[in-house]
């Protein structure tokens, strides 16, 4: 004995039973929905993860660079610090300071002190 497939199955269906698979079905199809979005949301969270992963690993690089330029300006800091503020007999020799400039490679703006200008880039 073969079963009819289909509606016409469906209509022989008593109304309350039609009416309680048709129930189920809407809500597995709800629910169906449901789980496509859940799964479509977490694909993008799952990406936003591996965005901040990387951006996070560039911020670190970033960060341990910036570090190593201070560790190597801090004499230099130092030097410049004594030089404005330590008495006059501590002060450093322009030409000292300049030699400190030359070997890092920085290029210093004219700098005016007691109404002159003190170049301590190369004459």
């Amino acid at each position: 004995m073969t079963l009819p497939k289909g509606p016409a199955l469906l209509d022989r269906l008593p109304p309350e039973v039609r009416a309680v698979l048709e129930a189920q079905a809407f809500a597995l199809s709800a629910e169906r929905a449901h789980r496509q979005h859940l799964e479509a949301e977490h694909a993008a969270l799952q990406a936003d993860a591996a965005r901040t992963a990387a951006e996070r690993a560039v911020m670190a690089a970033e960060n341990a660079r910036m570090k190593e330029l201070l560790e190597e300006l801090e004499p230099l800091i130092r030097q410049l610090r004594l030089a404005r503020y330590a008495p006059s007999s501590e002060k450093l020799d322009p030409d000292q300071l300049q030699l400190c400039f030359e070997e890092r490679a920085i290029a210093a703006p004219p700098v005016r002190a007691r109404g002159r200008v003190n170049r301590l880039s190369p004459r």
